[in-house]
């Protein structure tokens, strides 16, 4: 709409022949524009996912079925699904975004895909004290699994105001005296009571009396009180009370960990059969798009991407904040600092593209933290610091996407410290990632004070970036680029 404006201003300036005739046809490209969101106000707002992710859908597909406990003729989990099942269980140690990964995996199983049930089948959970999370096996034989759905332990104190169980309900199914649940479907968690505190009246209750300061559990929230004409009695009388309740969404309940194949494994709840299961592969790869363009899984789009695509894209379950407090004083992120050097596709600008491949000259580095044009030693041979390209994804996941010097630039910054950090990383012995390695440095305090919190890694391109069926593979130099360089949070000391 900018671009239109622009162009509809410029042409009122400059005036003359024919400008009327080109203001009378942005007017209806306007008008147009403007009637076609309007019928489709969803358009404008659909979820894209990112096109690597898109041009793989067959293997996600066999990857979603590998945490599944239904077999689907025709689906085959080989090498790569088997290293993302590995990446999978990877251990995040202290980072939210662990169990948010765990959680939308499993819900993209579950309700995206439907290799798992639905978590409502579960019914009822009784809580218990010191008990986090309960094991439900699902499924039989080869195909079976085990999930650890997080709950919140039964609460301390006297029995008759404990938070005891938590209950599927569907919306408005029950009543208690003359107040409804709400209007969704979704988990309530009750609470045994006595009804007004007189312990001669021993019920089950979703709080139907009125009390201050009652709150449930996280991630539970309160709702209510709604009036309601039921009375208890009391020493005192007759007490008119209300009703309140904790309730929570479907896949809200935590995910302590990822899904595990079953191996005797001890639980408390069991399903073996459901509806809905995928029978053949196509439906399995239609459900897996559509669960993808839902945009209701915002951390396993660019997870995916990642797997993909290493080199373009960063781990998205590294926790911004913990990142930036393992990041450097005297690094900076700055934006892309050679946005005219370098492009991301060959075609748009063989040339340009062709410049990401050189090396960074020691002017363009900050005082102090210049990568020699030789590269620096590294087990495996030496790593060059190239321009690479970047480019800023509108994803928070994601942020500045792309490799190279351009990249850690504008996502991490780089400084004398990092240069100190990248080369004591790279003379240590690295792991193998994807079509990369991996380089990690010793702990380190993080800036707010926590002792060995922190490590460095560097990612290195030991082969070309570019498959061999693609005619941009035309620079002869070597490879061995830095893909990027950063403090990541381990565990605290």
């Amino acid at each position: 709409m900018r671009s239109i404006a622009s162009a509809f201003s410029s042409a009122f300036v400059r005036g003359g022949r024919g400008t009327h005739h080109l203001i009378g046809a942005l007017f209806a490209f306007v008008l147009g524009a403007l009637a076609l969101t309007l019928a489709n106000p969803d358009e404008a707002s659909a979820y894209v996912p990112e096109p690597v992710v898109l041009e793989n859908v067959p293997a996600i597909a066999d990857h979603a079925a590998r945490g599944g406990a239904t077999s689907v003729p025709g689906v085959n989990c080989g090498a790569q699904c088997a290293d993302w099942w590995l990446q999978e269980h990877r251990p995040i140690p202290n980072q939210p975004s662990s169990e948010q990964l765990h959680r939308e995996l499993r819900t993209f199983r579950s309700q995206g895909v439907r290799v798992l049930p639905p978590l409502r089948l579960l019914g009822t959970i009784g809580l218990a004290a010191e008990v986090f999370h309960v094991g439900w096996k699902i499924g039989g034989g080869l195909n079976s699994k085990i999930l650890k759905i997080g709950v919140p332990p039964a609460t301390d104190g006297p029995d008759y105001y404990r938070w005891h169980r938590i209950r599927w309900q569907s919306a408005r199914s029950r009543e208690y005296y003359g107040a409804f649940y709400p209007a969704q479907d979704g988990w309530v968690i009750e609470l045994k009571q006595t009804c007004c505190t007189y312990s001669e009246v021993d019920r089950w209750f979703e709080q139907p009396c009125t009390f201050s300061g009652f709150v449930p559990p996280q991630p539970f929230v309160t709702h209510g009180p709604e009036p309601s004409t039921g009375t208890c009695w009391t020493p005192e009388g007759s007490v008119t009370s209300g009703v309140l309740w904790g309730w929570a969404p479907e896949n809200v309940l935590g995910a302590p960990g990822p899904v595990e194949d079953y191996t005797s494994q001890p639980y408390s709840h069991a399903t073996y059969y459901w509806e809905g299961e995928p029978a053949i592969r196509t439906e399995l790869e239609t459900r897996t798009r559509t669960a993808l363009e839902s945009g209701e899984y915002p951390l396993l789009d660019p997870w995916y991407a990642h797997l993909l695509d290493p080199q373009t894209y960063e781990d998205p379950t590294e926790d911004e904040q913990q990142r930036d407090d393992c990041r450097p004083a005297d690094s900076v992120p700055a934006g892309d600092p050679a946005p005219l050097r370098g492009t991301q596709h060959y075609l748009e600008d063989p040339v340009r593209w062709r410049a990401r491949y050189e090396t960074v000259p020691a002017s363009e580095f900050p005082p102090g933290a210049t990568v020699p044009e030789g590269g620096l030693v590294a087990t495996g041979g030496q790593a060059y610091m190239r321009w690479g390209w970047t480019s800023l994804n509108a994803k928070e996941k994601i942020d500045w996407q792309g490799w190279g010097y351009r990249k850690i630039v504008a996502k991490h910054g780089w400084g004398p410290t990092a240069l100190e950090k990248t080369s004591e990383a790279l003379i240590t012995m690295p792991t193998r990632r994807s079509n990369y390695d991996e380089y990690v440095g010793p702990p380190y305090s993080s800036r707010s004070g926590t002792p060995a919190a922190c490590e460095w890694v560097v990612s290195v391109q030991r082969e070309p970036l570019e498959t061999p069926a693609r005619p941009e593979l035309s620079q002869e130099m070597p490879m061995g680029g830095i893909i990027t360089a950063h403090g990541r949070y381990v565990t605290p000391g």
